[in-house]
């Protein structure tokens, strides 16, 4: 496909989400080689070319770890080394006892801390050291790196470490190592809560007072689709530029499953900083406040793709299944295919599709094979303290039937919902679920953002 054909596919997409979801701005820019394009429509769907500001959420995580292999890098710490070890012996003095967690297992969504109980509903503006004080007593769900949870204490531990090592603000250190060599700025939005980039926006003072989610998904972290694009190509195998001194075989690192990853789960690993899917693709996505950042990477070809909108709602989803039209546009390849499907069955009857997890959350997808034409159905169990609910943390665990229905490709609805707890409110807002047609078989996959939810909004 050539470079033409690729940008007016691109657009199509653009305007499809446009006219169908009711979407604010919508951005995307891409890196193929050295040809580089962004593009813009406006929410009139006037098309616009300038590089817009959008939260970036939990894009974050890859700033956390970019900054922890640039000390490594320095020798200032080995990944290898434990986190409370190195705590220690930067001078930090908490009472809470480290648990046998690696500097590698921090970034790498494996430290297996028990962190939705202890985050849930969290004051972002809270003390770093009391948050992770409070982390470090929770307990682990499973050994550290012998499993994985999308989870957000790793990349809060290791901000913590930062500002030990370095003496300096956790922002005030990735502006100066990690985005001021690249020519990148960090916007922050005193207008937290609101659905538009347009508030006010104006440069991140590193020095200010810290957000304990600004490692790991703070909604008042903005940044332009161009330099979120710049970051991200800087992280590509064989790219020019790239941040000291950071070289080939440390960013090599970031795209090497880092521990052993469940055959069940939808996505093949977990790098650091990034999820690794198939077919060589590489990415982490965020969606806060209403708007969506997603990026994605190609191991294989050099390319990088950001794809950002606002306008998202808790009655919408987060435009999770139009990146993977635009990967296969872009990449000529989608971030997920069907095989999990055929790998991984429960028995005759059932065909397993896969699973999302989280420290105290747990979804899951099948598909009835016994009975033709029956829709996927979706098994969801939310103990006390899950992220993905919105009642108090001593709330017995909540259990969720249901049938997905296809509205698209990459689109679904719940239907014939079962609850045993209903009055609850829930929030699917971390999870996307994505359909491929490869190989003429219709099948989902996860990949960390919103599902279509009307059902859940009364």
């Amino acid at each position: 496909m050539d470079s033409d054909t690729i940008e007016r596919n691109v657009m199509a997409i653009m305007r499809g989400l446009h006219d169908s979801e009711g979407c604010g701005r919508i951005a995307v820019a891409y890196q193929l080689g050295d040809r580089r394009v962004t593009l813009g429509l406006d929410p009139d769907g006037s098309r616009s070319s300038a590089s817009q500001e959008f939260r970036i959420g939990c894009v974050s995580k890859l700033l956390t770890a970019l900054s922890i292999l640039t000390l490594a890098a320095d020798g200032q710490l080995g990944l290898n080394d434990m986190a409370g070890d190195v705590a220690r012996k930067a001078g930090a003095s908490l009472q809470a006892e480290w648990p046998k967690i690696s500097v590698w297992n921090l970034i790498s969504q494996s430290t297996g801390l028990d962190d939705e109980a202890v985050l849930h509903d969290l004051e972002d503006n809270i003390d770093l050291a009391f948050c992770v004080g409070r982390l470090l007593e929770a307990g682990t769900i499973f050994p550290p790196g012998g499993g994985f949870s999308n989870e957000r204490a790793g990349s809060i531990l290791a901000a913590y470490l930062i500002e030990r090592v370095t003496r300096k603000p956790f922002l005030q250190f990735v502006s100066d190592r990690i985005l001021m060599p690249l020519g990148i700025q960090l916007l922050s939005s005193p207008n937290e809560g609101g659905s538009s980039a347009n508030d006010l926006c104006s440069f991140v003072d590193a020095k200010a007072t810290p957000h304990v989610f600004d490692s790991c998904g703070s909604p008042r972290l903005l940044m332009t689709n161009d330099d979120l694009l710049t970051l991200v190509s800087a992280c590509l195998p064989d790219t020019k530029s790239r941040p000291p001194p950071l070289d080939r075989s440390f960013v090599a690192k970031m795209f090497r499953p880092q521990n052993d990853f469940p055959g069940d789960s939808f996505i093949s690993g977990y790098g650091l900083g990034i999820y690794l899917y198939r077919n060589g693709l590489a990415g982490i996505s965020g969606a806060t406040a209403g708007q969506v950042s997603h990026v994605l990477m190609s191991s294989v070809g050099s390319g990088a793709l950001v794809f950002q909108a606002d306008g998202i709602s808790p009655d919408t989803f987060s435009l999770g299944g139009a990146l993977s039209d635009l990967s296969e546009v872009v990449f000529r390849q989608v971030p997920y295919d069907d095989e999990i499907g055929a790998e991984a069955a429960m028995d005759n009857s059932s065909s397993f599709v896969g699973v999302y997890r989280r420290a105290r959350s747990t979804v899951r997808i099948a598909r009835d094979l016994s009975r033709e034409g029956q829709p996927l159905q979706l098994h969801a169990e939310l103990m006390p303290g899950s992220y993905l609910r919105g009642a108090p943390v001593d709330e017995p665990c909540e259990t969720i039937e249901a049938d997905l229905l296809a509205l698209s490709k990459n689109q679904y609805f719940l239907s014939n919902i079962h609850r045993s707890s209903p009055g609850n409110p829930l929030k699917f807002g971390e999870v996307t679920f994505l359909m491929n047609n490869i190989g003429g078989t219709p099948m989902l996959a996860a990949g960390g953002v919103v599902l279509r939810r009307h059902e859940f909004i009364s």
